[in-house]
């Protein structure tokens, strides 16, 4: 795992901005794409959920989205963590795009150790935008504002995850603590990514598993 070593507290107003300055240039809508490898089965577009037994507080109870996993390396995205809260007319203002009069607030994620003041938006799929790419039935990945400001006036996606930085593995890593047995890989879906109750998934995740510990 690339060790970042990230704090788990609200977002200085710095980092807000940073975020803000990354939103306007689109760098939500790319991801690394790996080489795909037929020989090594893929967890993308499953839940990669920590094992009880997981030794590394920044992943403990974690719940990750899969967005890419092949011979060169994965990626993913932790859905159940929250760290703040923000209104998003404000993070619309300091990007330069006219904000709607709203008190609209999004819940800031702690989406993994690297790359902290890179922001990723997932969203439902019940609406779509230009800027939307369908990552798995129910579940789209989007960078622009136009998607913010539908959020602040009430006409956004039924479900959104709005968070920074991202959980990242070099060649092999991933394999190697899978077969530590730090990871469990289950199916995901639009419910569980989406939650109302984030902090309740891994739970629910883990009922009547073998690995729960």
């Amino acid at each position: 795992m690339v060790n970042h070593n990230p704090r788990k507290r609200s977002p200085s107003n710095r980092k807000l901005i940073v975020a803000a300055v990354l939103f306007s240039s689109v760098l939500l809508t790319s991801f690394v794409t790996f080489a795909q490898n037929p020989s090594n089965p893929s967890v993308k577009g499953k839940f990669l959920v920590a094992a009880g037994k997981m030794g590394d507080p920044r992943f403990h109870k974690s719940v990750i989205y899969m967005l890419d996993h092949d011979s060169e390396g994965a990626m993913g995205l932790i859905v159940n963590k929250i760290i703040g809260e923000l209104q998003v007319a404000e993070l619309l203002a300091k990007i330069g795009e006219e904000a709607p009069t709203s008190d609209q607030t999004l819940q800031l994620y702690f989406g993994g150790p690297v790359e902290m003041e890179r922001p990723f938006l997932l969203h439902t799929t019940d609406i779509m935008f230009d800027s939307s790419t369908k990552l798995a039935d129910g579940v789209a990945m989007s960078g622009h504002p136009e998607v913010l400001r539908a959020i602040a006036e009430g006409k956004g996606p039924r479900g959104y995850v709005f968070a920074l930085g991202y959980a990242g593995w070099g060649p092999n890593q991933l394999e190697g603590e899978m077969s530590r047995g730090d990871w469990v890989t289950l199916e995901a879906t639009p419910s569980m990514i989406f939650s109302e109750n984030p902090e309740k998934i891994w739970e629910k995740l883990m009922e009547g598993t073998v690995f729960r510990l």
